[in-house]
Parts: C-alpha cells; sequence; structure tokens
C-alpha cells in the first residue's frame, strides 16, 4: 500500500466557502505565503489569486506533485 495517497476528497466548492474568504481576506495582497500542510495547495491557490507567492510544504508526495502546478513552490 502506497503511504503517498490522496485521502480526501476534493470539494471544488472550496474555493467560495466562507473559510476561503475569510483566510484570503485576512491574508491580504503581495506577500510571501508559507502554506504548511498545503496537500493539493486549494487554498494556496486561492490566496495566490491576490498576488501573493505562495510556497506549500507537506508530506505526501503525490500532492506535492499536484500542487507544484499551483503554486510557485511545493516541497
Amino acid at each position: 500500500m502506497s503511504e503517498n495517497r490522496l485521502t480526501y476528497k476534493k470539494d471544488e466548492s472550496y474555493k467560495d466557502s466562507l473559510e476561503c474568504r475569510q483566510l484570503c481576506e485576512w491574508v491580504g495582497k503581495d506577500k510571501r505565503v508559507l502554506e504548511i500542510g498545503c496537500h493539493t495547495a486549494d487554498l494556496g491557490k486561492e490566496i495566490k489569486k491576490n498576488g501573493n507567492y505562495v510556497v506549500g510544504i507537506d508530506y505526501n508526495k503525490e500532492a506535492i506533485n499536484i500542487a507544484k502546478n499551483v503554486i510557485q513552490e511545493a516541497y
């Protein structure tokens, strides 16, 4: 069994959720952001839209491979 399996169902409505909107507002614009536990960078993608530079880290290598296509850097 692979330890890198994605373990949650992706919810496309997350970007419209109150939590996501509040976090994006709190972060603001034109910042450098470190997202710890970014998984596939769903939140990072939304934060990036405000001109922020987003770096994500996660232990799941499969998720990081997806995140690398969504935010500026992912490890």
